[in-house]
């Protein structure tokens, strides 16, 4: 698992937490209800044998027994259904990341043990089973908020650790195939050379805004850099549509096809020179560099997406099952469509309009 992966891992559970509030709240009551219990609990150790120690124990079994009117304002249908939220969102954090991993598996244990005690205690509220449900819900009560913290802690830290300057952007590229040295060294280049190109042509200074890395992990390639914010927007909508174009473009022999290298089709597929109006730059004069550079970005970015089945840019991703679906449920419509002005057509001629002359 890289970074962005474990990233977009704790997101999605997070963003999933929603439903599982009624679970946490009715969780946190009863252990407050534990906390109090506690307390009751070192009176009856202090006082021992004594008249004072029967009326302290006389009190936690009160206690115990008083826990009813904490449960009498729980919904307990939608306390077991925040529960089975929240070990759907542990199940499916779990699944992205390493086997083993303790705090995830022991929170899910703890879960359905709760939810037993919870089911006996509803089943018969007394104070013997009343005892082992509170103290498990305060454990996991502090357990699940630890987890949380612990979550929020990493989810902050990556974040904070590269930042955009002022006027950069950040760039996210996650290629999920796996390569070689030679192809990841070359998909590297491939990324500096496009930035480099575009720099040149909206006259951007890359001395003074280089192409940073905020950090690069390999297995599946996953990249973060930062650059101008012009020239890496620019970049991230270049490669979107040459995503889709190459995708779309899948051949029937199930290669994954190249860009071509003619300059007109290049620009058709990039929009470069429509892109370099919509910043006010003259094109008219320019023919011959934007020739040069289409067919250059061509090249380089073939290399970069070069048998890639999925690609993710700047968190949307593109694969090619679902472009090569797109197209064929665009294709039918336009089969559909035609057959239709087709039988409109003939129908039109077998039933002419009775205001036509004749």
């Amino acid at each position: 698992m890289n970074t962005f992966q474990l990233v977009r891992s704790i997101d999605a559970f997070l963003a999933g937490l929603a439903p599982v509030q009624p679970f946490i709240a009715g969780l946190s009551q009863l252990s407050d209800h534990a906390d109090s219990g506690v307390r009751l609990l070192e009176s009856v150790a202090s006082t021992g044998h004594t008249s004072q120690g029967a009326a302290a124990a006389a009190n936690l079994y009160k206690h115990f027994n008083a826990l009813r009117t904490i449960t009498e304002n729980i919904n307990h249908r939608s306390f077991f259904k925040a529960l089975e939220s929240l070990q759907e969102g542990l199940n499916a954090l779990k699944t992205g990341w390493p086997d083993g991993v303790e705090p995830i598996h022991e929170i899910s244990h703890a879960t359905e043990i709760l939810a037993d005690l919870y089911d006996k205690y509803l089943a018969k509220q007394s104070a013997l089973n009343a005892y082992p449900l509170i103290f498990s819900a305060q454990k996991l009560h502090s357990e699940i908020e630890a987890f949380l913290r612990t979550l929020r802690a990493v989810r902050t830290s990556i974040e904070q650790a590269h930042r955009a300057g002022s006027i950069e952007a950040e760039f996210l590229l996650v290629l999920q195939k796996g390569s070689s040295l030679v192809i990841l060294a070359g998909q590297l280049r491939a990324l500096q050379a496009i930035y480099s190109e575009l720099c040149a042509l909206f006259s951007v200074s890359e001395i003074e805004y280089p192409l940073r890395i905020g950090k690069i992990e390999s297995g599946s390639l996953w990249v973060q850099l930062f650059g101008h914010t012009k020239i890496v927007e620019t970049m991230a909508a270049f490669i979107s549509n040459a995503v889709a174009w190459i995708y779309r473009n899948y051949t029937d022999e199930g290669r994954i096809s190249r860009l071509p290298q003619r300059a007109d089709a290049v620009d058709a597929i990039l929009t470069l020179s429509q892109r370099m109006k919509e910043q006010g730059i003259d094109v008219s004069e320019m023919e011959p560099n934007l020739k040069k550079a289409a067919v250059g970005l061509s090249k380089d970015l073939s290399e970069l997406l070069c048998n890639q089945p999925s690609i993710t840019i700047n968190h949307r991703t593109l694969s090619l099952r679902e472009e090569l679906t797109k197209a064929t449920l665009e294709g039918s419509e336009a089969r559909r469509l035609g057959m239709q002005d087709s039988r409109e057509s003939g129908l039109s001629s077998m039933f002419p309009n009775e205001n036509q002359d004749g």
